[in-house]
């Protein structure tokens, strides 16, 4: 069979199992890399998923093995194709192969040429365009033993690679456009206008070098190129084009730069969004709209998790509120797109699409991408998309929008509005999330899909937002995310509700996590962890609420009958100012509302958090005004009884992860404190000092950590912090004797009376063992909990990374650590004289009889704890111990 045939042939097998013939290719001209330079490529026949091709939907490739090229690597050269499995075809022999980002492999066993067809009908299931098109998209990847041929290394491969020739290729035309306009016409280019004429350009390009394209043949004229390219955007830029860029020379100049270099057959077009990012956003940029894009996995995850088929076809109206660059919407049409009737012409497809996506974006480069995005997804129909060039907040049109919308997806700002903004917005709400969910639930859509900040589920601004999406959707879905945009350094949740109704008492909620170190990988397999579900009551009054779940087998799920903070104190933040005016940075010291030295109407206090206030310790004390014309007219904090005893924590957290997010400070002084810290104080029968060290403790850091999921540490959480019984919390308590030690041990000292740093952790360690005491955990338990802080910095004021040395994996209490650690003399010497007191006539009592057995225990532990040791070192100890007659072998 010649090769021509054996063409045919594979073109019926393909359509056997489900391709379509927009989805074979026939000599397919792709781009393809050598090293680091790109170059072109060209396979015999390509299947895809979709449309129009790319290596994206890649599903199969067919070559003939004419040439005396190793057989492996003959395969291996076309894997910039993006194909998961190509088909080698020999005389009459036919070998499946698996293609990596390595190297190719053959799979399973070659067949006849003859047999062709009777081979795709028998791996049907597996070789049609649904099943390999969902084994690249994660989110709808099953497990399957017969798809394991599919390294899902490649795509992450190709992307790295084509994102940085188009960055190479957009930043090179920017730049030689830009010195070309400033040679012709010795002034700036407007890059509100440059930036959307480039991309007409790479629109054109796309076109051209796409075999399949209509109407693009024979251009070679820039202006007509650029013309071209603008019809079939249809947004109306050369009406507002200044003509100063229609110069010839800066035309050609464009053109050139784009079309010189990349083939843009096989790619893919959301490789333009992060393309967009890296090149045209700027921090100022980023910072004044809150740009954060959301990334391509985390859209199609939110997207496809949506229950879709429970909004009829043709009522599946999207809004995508802050669109930017449209991944959202690009994601919903290849959604919508595989629910519409096959029979369908691309002319009725692309009208069902252009009635169905809109989007709202107020920076109009976004928009350009956004354009460009939604027009190649829908190729090769020209555009009129329902893109509006606005702000979310002050468009007229959004409320009759939203009357009509089925489904909401935004990643909304989330730096918060500025003064004037919010004026003129007439926003509620300091944050824009926070204003958008109040808004979109005068009228809410059947379902919702949302980037949101971690704060979302802990601060206190965002209770209502929690509350009203929990009384209007029945079925809420989180995901807690890590750091996952590229240029922001937000944590964030994915919010996913459905089952809208108008007003629900309880709510089904759906929580996961995904790690840090897991973020990548989830972008790709959308496998998520610590799952856990739970179904919420809401609160007849506004009191608090939160969609967070705290996770299985929480470790304060133990205290259902302790006493809560918030039962014995009260607790607020502390003076607020008006704002600076002094032009310098806000995190530098104010000399207007706080002095070095004393003035009328200052009192003594500290003004920052950071670099001063440490666990048991405060650096740095000021003069604080107390002034009226100094302090924020809507705060009264100025009205607190400061000059009385408290206890003074950290307002946010230390450190990003680190489970230390609590510092206390017993204030026995009156002193001030600014909004940077909670002041808290006591009912009359409770120490300060006990409480400082409970805040101070691992019990109450970890609650946090728990908690607050953003940076603050909210009075919320302190409030519902269990405590230990109130007798363990007095003046007179062992705890409270030995947090006064430990801030005694860490005042400001000169030189000659310096405290040992072995000193002061063992009093903190002392203190830590006390408080775990107090809450009655098991040993297990305690060393569960200390386990996660292992590593970390604590904030205090000598080094403190853990409890334990690494070796020591033995469970035991803090308590009983100490007492091998600390406390051995004592421990050994009781030991001993209970082995004299068993061998006498006397013998021992139950209780005696238990805690020799505990005592000999601890003795055999001391050996692994010393484990690291030199044997000599090791036998010297003993020696020395028997020299004091304190040891005796354990039995």
């Amino acid at each position: 069979m010649n090769q021509r045939a054996a063409t045919h042939s594979f073109k019926a097998a393909l359509q056997s199992v489900g391709y379509d013939s927009r989805q074979i290719a026939d000599s397919y001209t792709f781009a393809d890399f050598e090293g680091s330079r790109a170059v072109l490529n060209r396979i015999p026949l390509a299947a895809f998923s979709g449309y129009p091709c790319t290596y994206r939907n890649a599903c199969i490739g067919v070559i003939f093995n004419g040439d005396q090229q190793e057989r492996s690597n003959r395969v291996y050269n076309h894997r910039a194709l993006g194909a998961p499995l190509i088909f080698e075809v020999g005389q009459q022999i036919v070998q499946p192969w698996s293609v990596g980002p390595n190297e190719a492999r053959p799979i399973g066993q070659p067949f006849s040429l003859d047999s062709l067809a009777s081979a795709f009908l028998k791996h049907r299931a597996i070789w049609n365009p649904t099943a390999l098109g969902r084994l690249k998209l994660a989110s709808d990847a099953k497990p399957n033993r017969q798809l394991d041929f599919y390294d899902t290394g490649l795509l992450p491969v190709l992307e790295q690679f084509f994102q940085a020739k188009l960055n190479d290729l957009l930043e090179r035309a920017f730049a030689d456009t830009a010195d070309t306009y400033r040679s012709v016409h010795g002034s700036e280019p407007d890059v509100a206008y440059l930036f959307p004429y480039l991309f007409r350009f790479v629109t054109a390009k796309i076109f051209m070098d796409r075999a399949d394209a209509q109407g693009w043949d024979g251009l070679e004229n820039p202006r007509k190129i650029l013309a071209k390219a603008e019809n079939h955007s249809g947004s109306g830029l050369l009406k507002k084009l200044p003509t100063t860029f229609l110069d010839t020379r800066i035309l050609t100049k464009a053109w050139n730069s784009i079309s010189g270099t990349l083939h843009f057959q096989n790619l893919s077009v959301p490789d333009l969004v992060g393309v967009y990012e890296d090149l045209f956003i700027n921090e100022e940029t980023r910072r004044k709209l809150g740009v954060h894009s959301t990334p391509i996995g985390l859209a199609s995850y939110i997207v496809n998790s949506l229950p879709w088929e429970k909004i009829p076809v043709d009522q599946r109206i999207v809004v995508e509120g802050f669109c930017g660059h449209g991944i959202f919407l690009a994601q919903a049409m290849e959604r919508l797109r595989s629910d519409l009737d096959p029979k369908l012409t691309p002319r009725q497809r692309h009208q069902y699409f252009q009635k169905m996506l809109i989007g709202v974006e107020k920076d109009p480069l976004a928009i350009e991408v956004c354009r460009l995005l939604l027009t190649l997804s829908d190729y090769p129909n020209d555009n009129s998309w329902q893109l509006y060039h606005s702000d979310v907040f002050d468009w007229p049109q959004w409320d009759s929008v939203l009357k009509t919308a089925s489904v909401v997806l935004a990643n909304p700002p989330y730096e918060p509005f500025p003064t004037e903004t919010r004026k003129h917005i007439t926003a509620t709400k300091a944050q824009p999330p926070a204003e958008f969910i109040q808004r979109l639930m005068r009228q809410p859509p059947s379902m919702l899909g949302l980037v949101l900040p971690q704060s979302f589920l802990s601060s206190p601004s965002y209770q209502e937002a929690n509350r009203q999406i929990a009384q209007h959707y029945a079925d809420v879905s989180i995901v807690e995310l890590p750091k996952l945009f590229k240029y922001a350094d937000n944590e964030t949740v994915a919010l996913l509700a459905s089952e809208r109704r108008n007003v629900g008492k309880q709510v089904s909620v759906r929580y996961s996590e995904v790690p840090s170190e897991r973020v990548e990988e989830f972008l790709g397999d959308f496998k998520v962890e610590a799952e856990r579900s739970g179904k919420l009551d809401l609160p007849a009054t506004s009191k608090d609420f939160t969609l967070w779940i705290p996770p299985k087998g929480s470790l304060f799920d133990q205290f259902p009958k302790l006493p809560k903070l918030g039962e014995h104190t009260e607790i607020h933040v502390g003076i607020q100012w008006n704002s600076r005016t002094d032009g310098k940075p806000r995190t530098s010291p104010r000399t207007d509302v706080a002095s070095d030295s004393p003035k009328k109407g200052f009192k003594r206090g500290a003004e920052k958090m950071a670099d001063n206030l440490t666990q048991f310790g405060l650096r740095q004390v000021r003069f604080l005004s107390l002034r009226q014309e100094h302090l924020w007219a809507r705060a009264t904090a100025w009205k607190l009884p400061w000059e009385a005893p408290k206890v003074v924590c950290n307002r946010s957290r230390f450190e990003r992860k680190s489970p230390w997010r609590l510092a206390a400070f017993a204030d026995l002084e009156g002193l001030v404190f600014t909004q940077q810290f909670c002041a808290i104080w006591t009912e009359r029968e409770l120490s300060e000092l006990a409480v400082t060290a409970v805040l101070s403790s691992p019990i109450a850091n970890a609650f946090s950590f728990e908690r607050d999921l953003d940076r603050d540490n909210h009075i919320a959480t302190l409030l519902a912090l269990p405590i230990p019984k109130l007798e363990h919390l007095s003046r007179s308590s062992p705890i409270h004797q030995q947090a006064k030690k430990l801030q005694s041990l860490l005042l400001p000292r000169d030189f000659i009376q310096q405290v040992s740093t072995d000193e002061i952790t063992e009093a903190l360690v002392r203190l830590d063992a006390a408080v775990l005491e107090a809450y009655e955990l098991s040993a297990r338990a305690q060393r569960l909990l200390l386990k996660q802080f292992q590593g970390w910095r604590r904030p205090v004021a000598v080094p403190f990374t853990g409890y334990f040395p690494m070796h020591f994996k033995d469970v035991l209490t803090l308590k009983d650590f100490i007492a091998i650690q600390y406390d051995w003399e004592s421990t050994n010497e009781q030991r001993c004289d209970l082995i004299e007191k068993e061998l006498s006539k006397a013998g021992l009592t139950v209780e005696e009889r238990k805690n020799l057995d505990h005592l000999q225990h601890l003795a055999d532990l001391i050996i692994r704890l010393k484990e690291p040791y030199p044997l000599e070192e090791l036998s010297n100890l003993v020696a020395e111990l028997k020299a004091k007659g304190k040891w005796k072998p354990s039995t």
